[in-house]
């Protein structure tokens, strides 16, 4: 159920980020997204990934790696944004290695 959830709450987001992409008005609306939705999100998340080693705790799932393909799109449009959220660091770090 948690999965269920986590993966609810990262397709909200991650549709905002995707229209914002493809907006004609893209240039006048990315500031306005990264500090009204983006940054706000980033650090919703930094406070609940502390003391857990995947988005459902300690185990793997699949959304670990929708989360992980946000993150890194996330960052390449705001690198700024993840400035402090060490956590969130953690996590891409313990996603990136990974085997197979």
């Amino acid at each position: 159920a948690k999965v269920d959830m986590m993966e609810g709450v990262l397709i909200d987001h991650r549709s905002k980020f995707t229209g914002l992409c493809y907006s004609p008005e893209f240039e006048s609306k990315k500031e306005d997204y990264r500090t009204s939705s983006l940054e706000p999100f980033l650090k919703q998340v930094e406070e609940y990934l502390k003391g857990k080693k995947y988005i459902v705790g300690d185990d793997l799932s699949y959304v670990d790696f929708m989360f992980f393909e946000y993150f890194l799109q996330t960052y390449a449009f705001s690198s700024s944004s993840f400035t402090g959220l060490s956590n969130i660091r953690e996590y891409i770090l313990r996603i990136k290695s990974l085997e197979g």
